[in-house]
């Protein structure tokens, strides 16, 4: 879950896109 964390902090605006970056 590293780079989701990093995802959502680079990109406020996807509406933290976590579980859909599988």
């Amino acid at each position: 879950t590293g780079i989701i964390v990093s995802k959502i902090s680079s990109k406020p605006n996807e509406d933290t896109p976590e579980e859909k970056e599988e």
